[in-house]
């Protein structure tokens, strides 16, 4: 007539030792030493970014000038290694997630 299902008795846990066995895992001061400096230049750079691209963007205008002037000598790989260290600010800038941001 009725279906009686008995379910298992309860577990007996103890969460308490479960969370002392586990360790956080360690980081190394290098480590959050070099994130730290990370996200104080990236917060830096974003909050001035504005300010900052017009003095970029004005140097790269006058060494692009002075390499069309200076056509002989080493101006185009000033110009060149200008426009990198410029391509890799601006992805630093827009593209770098720090660890506690990735979550």
């Amino acid at each position: 007539m009725t279906n009686i299902i008995r379910f298992p008795e309860k577990i007996k846990q103890n969460w308490s030792e479960d969370l002392l066995c586990q360790k956080p895992p360690k980081r190394s001061k290098i480590k959050s030493f070099f994130n730290s400096i990370l996200i104080f230049a990236q917060t830096t750079l974003v909050l001035l970014w504005p300010f900052v691209r017009w003095f970029v963007y004005l140097d790269l205008l006058l060494n692009f000038l002075r390499m069309l002037m200076h056509t002989n000598n080493h101006a185009t790989f000033d110009f060149i290694l200008h426009c990198v260290i410029v391509l890799s600010g601006v992805l630093f800038v827009f593209f770098y997630k720090a660890d506690f941001m990735r979550k």
